[in-house]
């Protein structure tokens, strides 16, 4: 991964950090609850964070879904092999 890639993928992660920052302040309007959430949920899913995505649904910050929760984590399960045979010193 090259340097620019890697730094736009933590300002992707900063990003969505402060987003669920903000969904936990207690006079956000519900208008812009939905809007976060809409992007919090799109952030989870494009880069498969099924721990994060399960403990906020356990707090009540994103709608449980259970099916996009199995998808994520067989997602997970098969890049896994790959990187076992990557980096078999990890077993």
């Amino acid at each position: 991964m090259d340097v620019g890639s890697e730094e736009a993928k933590q300002e992707q992660h900063r990003m969505l950090t402060h987003k669920l920052f903000l969904l936990s302040h207690p006079d956000l309007n519900d208008l812009a609850k939905v809007a976060l959430r809409s992007d919090a949920l799109d952030a989870v899913k494009s880069d498969g964070m099924a721990l994060l995505f399960e403990s906020l649904a356990v707090n009540g910050v994103l709608e449980p879904d259970d099916a996009l929760l199995v998808e994520m984590r067989v997602r997970i399960d098969e890049e896994v092999p790959c990187h076992a045979l990557k980096f078999p010193s990890l077993l």
